[in-house]
């Protein structure tokens, strides 16, 4: 496929107002976070799977990146978004990024993250009109994006409630009848503690390709992972044990570790990639966005194969036994 090709890419996932409060220099050693009063700048960034993906799409390869999803209308004025609807679409046209967002009756979703000291994290979500996403939406959204699209980037969220899940059928079906690549990401929180992994693994089943990390891969496999570190299932997590998903999944991506190693398997072969992420405290979700997005549209703008990306990090390819 000539490196000329066009791509587009289609999102579906969360919008989110993140507000981002770091405490960490202000903390005794051994102080508690209760009954104190601390003194922190809050910044805000729009963000969500759906968001994040859409952003790192646009920014590493495709030239079309579109965004399905849900933000809540105005309380006064039910035909304009809400005020942290109003950032959200402001901040994503200014990257160019085309948006398909139905206005329900709910607030656009939020999450406070507070940071107490380096490399940790809390959070507290509302997930707000992501949540209100359904069939019924469809009369404000254009899904004929869905039909001249490359891939197709599925939160994995959408696909645990029933109401977002029907939807999402609706959507994936559509992509996949117009030959796209349909992916869904598991990587950010243990989506499998909603809902077992039996039941989940048949969800996903009409996708054609998984970004899914070291820790679902041994929910997914029964392995036993209490007190396991990040790194400790590296050496468990090989291509022959992505066996069970390659029978329905055309490209599985792993995030293996936190130190930037990722696994893409084929049915055709496997790589190893070690990708330097910029500093960011926390950024594991933020970079394996921009990761994936990197390798979707290396193997789209090259007939789906892996030899170019292979060649673009100098790694050997290797043969499926």
């Amino acid at each position: 496929m000539p490196d000329s090709k066009n791509l587009t890419a289609v999102t579906l996932g969360d919008v989110m107002l993140d507000y981002l409060i770091d405490i960490g220099p202000q903390r005794e050693p051994d102080s508690q976070l209760v009954n104190r009063c601390y003194f922190s700048p809050i910044r805000t960034q729009v963000a969500g799977l759906g968001c994040m993906f859409a952003r790192y799409a646009k920014n590493n390869g495709f030239d079309r990146s579109v965004l399905i999803g849900a933000i809540g209308q105005d309380s006064q004025d039910q035909s304009i978004a809400d005020f942290n609807g109003r950032i959200a679409i402001e901040s994503l046209e200014q990257e160019s990024i085309e948006l398909e967002l139905a206005r329900v009756p709910a607030e656009t979703g939020q999450v406070a993250m507070v940071f107490p000291e380096e490399r940790h994290r809390f959070i507290v979500a509302n997930s707000g009109a992501n949540a209100e996403f359904n069939c019924d939406v469809f009369d404000q959204i254009d899904l004929s994006h869905l039909d001249g699209c490359d891939v197709l980037f599925v939160s994995g969220y959408f696909l645990v409630e029933d109401k977002q899940r029907q939807a999402a059928v609706e959507i994936i079906t559509r992509a996949r009848q117009a030959g796209a690549l349909v992916v869904v990401d598991v990587v950010p929180h243990e989506i499998w503690q909603s809902v077992p992994s039996t039941e989940y693994l048949d969800r996903i089943s009409l996708c054609n390709s998984i970004m899914i990390t070291n820790y679902t891969m041994f929910d997914h496999l029964g392995w036993d992972r209490q007190n396991a570190g990040w790194d400790a299932p590296k050496q468990l997590v090989t291509a022959q044990t992505l066996d069970p998903l390659l029978e329905q999944m055309e490209l599985i991506v792993v995030v293996l570790n936190s130190k930037s190693d990722y696994l893409v398997v084929t049915r055709q072969g496997s790589l190893t990639l070690f990708v330097e992420h910029v500093p960011y405290k926390v950024s594991q979700t933020r970079d394996s966005m921009n990761v994936h997005a990197m390798i979707l549209s290396e193997y789209l703008r090259h007939d789906r194969k892996l030899d170019h990306l292979a060649n673009k990090f100098n790694v050997p390819i290797a043969a499926r036994r």
